[in-house]
């Protein structure tokens, strides 16, 4: 016989009668003792608690900790406490000091290799505003502290730099996101007051040098490059000739920026023409911090800002850090007798 608990589990169910072949007057029902993931008990109303008999109380309760601090990575901290609660009448979730608790201890030490990556964004706080930044190499970690910042720049100096257009993003050598090129074309066309379809043909002509140009990675030449180069040096012209002077003066200012990646790939050094990575990187900073009613103190986010990091983008080594930190036993046992 076999029963599917709430979480999806199915375990065998032995129900056997008396010993050897007496029946006993009442069946007996014997579940085995299983190991898996907790995730929550759906109606804390039922005798559940009477039934179930946890290995030890204290990894439960460090379980429960964990829970709500991952919570609390995915919704508002009042969120997490009120989820926290439709399953568990522990005496004290205080989601927020469990947060911070373990955001103070996660990794913060960035590993670089060629080229790193850094955007940011400007959250609320109860004095203005706190600019939060993301720096990611072979990791990826928060700095919301200016002095923090400055200093991690300081040591990435002499590397190469992945990013848009952001005149703060200081480095000898850079490379711009090629989507965020085509989108300033856009962008400066539109300040130029130039109509749609003009602005679509000429962002897919700048597109079009661009792609083929990346297109050709697997067997680049430097002729090809430079071939990329003198399309774009027209495009400018033509441009330069109607008046849009904020367009040609982004390329005459950025066009090594934008071909790095070529140029580099013909000396062995790969780096990436997009972004993506840290797009998304951002986006989940959005999604989790930047709605308009939440406030923040530099220290408050920047732990919380590191725990995201760690949760969304390094799975395996928040999950051993998570274990390592708060003593969690991910695979608790317990046991249900169930007499008929």
């Amino acid at each position: 016989m076999f029963f599917k608990f709430f979480d999806g589990v199915t375990t065998k169910v032995e129900i056997f009668k008396g010993r050897d072949s007496t029946p006993p007057s009442v069946p007996t029902l014997k579940v085995e003792i299983l190991t898996l993931h907790l995730a929550r008990i759906r109606d804390k109303g039922i005798p559940l608690y009477d039934l179930v008999e946890f290995e030890s109380k204290r990894k439960y309760q460090s379980d429960i900790k964990a829970i709500s601090v991952e919570s609390a990575l995915r919704m508002t901290y009042r969120d997490a406490r009120d989820e926290i609660n439709r399953f568990t009448q522990s005496p004290s979730h205080q989601t927020a000091e469990y947060t911070q608790e373990l955001g103070e201890k996660v990794e913060r030490e960035l590993s670089v290799n060629v080229f790193f990556t850094e955007d940011s964004t400007k959250l609320h706080s109860w004095n203005g505003k706190v600019e939060l930044t993301v720096f990611e190499g072979e990791n990826a970690v928060v700095r919301a502290n200016r002095e923090e910042r400055m200093r991690t720049e300081k040591e990435l100096s002499g590397l190469i730099a992945l990013g848009d257009a952001d005149r703060k993003l200081k480095a000898e050598e850079r490379q711009i996101d090629l989507i965020h090129v085509w989108r300033e074309v856009n962008y400066k066309l539109w300040q130029h007051n130039v109509d749609l379809e003009t602005r679509k043909r000429y962002v897919n002509e700048v597109k079009g040098i661009l792609l083929r140009l990346k297109n050709s990675l697997g067997n680049l030449t430097e002729e090809r490059i430079r071939k990329a180069e003198k399309a774009l040096n027209e495009f400018v012209e033509e441009i330069e000739s109607k008046g849009y002077w904020r367009v040609s003066r982004f390329f005459r200012k950025h066009m090594k920026n934008v071909l790095l990646f070529a140029y580099k790939r013909l000396e062995g050094i790969t780096i990436p023409w997009h972004n993506n990575k840290m797009e998304r990187k951002m986006g989940e900073v959005a999604k989790r911090m930047k709605n308009k009613w939440m406030k923040w103190s530099e220290r408050g986010a920047e732990n919380l800002g590191n725990l995201l990091m760690k949760m969304r983008c390094e799975k395996d080594v928040y999950e051993s850090f998570i274990v390592e930190v708060m003593k969690v036993d991910r695979n608790i046992k317990w046991e249900v007798n169930l007499h008929l």
